[in-house]
């Protein structure tokens, strides 16, 4: 997002360096009211993932004057300012969260939420299994106190998301398995696997985020250096400091981009 005009990327299919991403496509303007964007599944029904396509992500916002969360359902095309649907409020009040990551966290074939609050707990919120405005997540449930950097969760080590923890002083990257059962803050594993040393500092990188740009079906880190220069770092499974392949970069100039994700 830049100036409040928000553009679709596509994915080429293939991590091939400055033609990894298509052409962009406008989908919105007015989204600088917006101080956090995600995209998760969120309006549709769980589906074996196997046999069922993947349905198109839904656009999360977190409203900057209010602190209220929206979804702006996919309308199921890309088609420019047809995209998304309208906007419905689904929480208030998540301006008292730092840090806010989407994850299927229990397995049920639903995106849930985890969330920093000010205090460093990290809350889950369950999805409801309903896309039903401010009934769409459930009672919240503490599962880790203490926050040590940037937050990551995704399937790397089996089909729970691990959580993973980015030091923003260092650059080391730690992770974590799921348990397989949300079970308070003993969901995950008390060990960690470092997976990376020096590599993403606060002073080289200013935004991190997820996607699958190798197409091998899981999620690669993408980063935002402080040049504006975007860089893939591909995930080759967990193997300690070898987690990571080579990098590359995919594109420059995008310290314009107030918001990625």
């Amino acid at each position: 997002m830049d100036n409040g005009a928000l553009w679709v990327y596509p994915n080429s299919g293939a991590l091939n360096g400055t033609k990894t991403l298509a052409p962009r496509v406008e989908i919105g303007r007015g989204w600088n009211i917006y101080n956090w964007l995600g995209v998760a599944e969120i309006t549709g029904d769980t589906q074996d993932p196997e046999t069922v396509p993947e349905m198109p992500a839904d656009v999360l916002a977190r409203r900057t004057s209010d602190g209220a969360l929206l979804v702006y359902p996919h309308s199921g095309t890309l088609n420019g300012f047809n995209t998304v649907q309208p906007p419905v409020v689904i929480g208030t009040g998540w301006n008292s969260m730092y840090e806010i990551v989407l994850a299927d966290v229990n397995g049920d074939g639903f995106d849930d939420i985890l969330a920093y609050d000010l205090n460093d707990n990290l809350w889950l919120y369950p999805h409801t299994h309903v896309f039903n405005g401010t009934s769409t997540f459930g009672a919240r449930i503490l599962v880790r106190q203490g926050r040590l950097g940037w937050l990551l969760a995704t399937e790397w080590s089996n089909d729970f998301p691990n959580l993973t923890t980015n030091y923003i002083a260092t650059g080391d990257m730690q992770t974590t398995a799921h348990t397989r059962t949300v079970a308070s803050t003993s969901t995950w594993l008390p060990t960690s696997t470092q997976i990376s040393s020096g590599q993403f500092t606060g002073d080289l990188v200013d935004i991190m985020s997820l996607c699958d740009f190798s197409g091998d079906g899981r999620d690669d880190v993408v980063v935002r250096g402080r040049d504006g220069a975007l860089v893939v770092f591909p995930f080759t499974g967990i193997r300690g400091l070898a987690t990571f392949g080579t990098p590359v970069v995919i594109g420059a100039g995008w310290g314009v981009m107030d918001l990625i994700t």
